[in-house]
């Protein structure tokens, strides 16, 4: 059946809703439509194989470097431990437990864990007449990726 502009108007006016108009007007003139409430796709050029990311990165663009992260110095118990830590003459376990109030296994794993692996100081470990002293070796390091 050939569709005419007659035609087209006479399914508008017959239609009660708009939804209903706008499907008959479609229908009218043969075009596919979504269903209400639906948009339609809108159209993805595609240029000669080449991959979206390929397009988006241009040869001669500057480099742009990422925001070096910010080492956060500790506060609270592990800031004491920092503290004790830095001093010249360093620190026992005994007074970083007084310090903290916690136990001998809960400091080591406060120095293991999070001085050296989180927040990457170097704590060094010598053993003297007065006990095991510890003192951390240089400031935090480059945040490890």
């Amino acid at each position: 059946m050939i569709r005419t502009a007659k035609t087209k108007a006479a399914a508008h006016s017959r239609a009660k809703t708009p939804t209903a108009r706008r499907t008959a007007v479609a229908a009218a003139s043969g075009a596919q439509i979504a269903p209400a409430g639906v948009a339609e796709p809108a159209a993805i050029p595609i240029e000669c194989g080449r991959q979206a990311s390929e397009q988006a990165v241009s040869p001669h663009a500057p480099a742009v470097a990422p925001p070096a992260k910010v080492v956060k110095r500790p506060s609270g118990k592990l800031g004491a431990l920092v503290a004790l830590l830095q001093a010249d003459a360093g620190t026992t376990i005994e007074a970083m437990m007084e310090a903290t109030g916690w136990q001998t296994h809960s400091v080591r794993g406060a120095i293991s864990g999070s001085l050296k692996k989180k927040l990457g100081f170097e704590v060094l470990s010598e053993k003297t007449k007065a006990g095991r002293i510890y003192r951390i070796a240089s400031a935090a390091k480059e945040p490890q990726s």
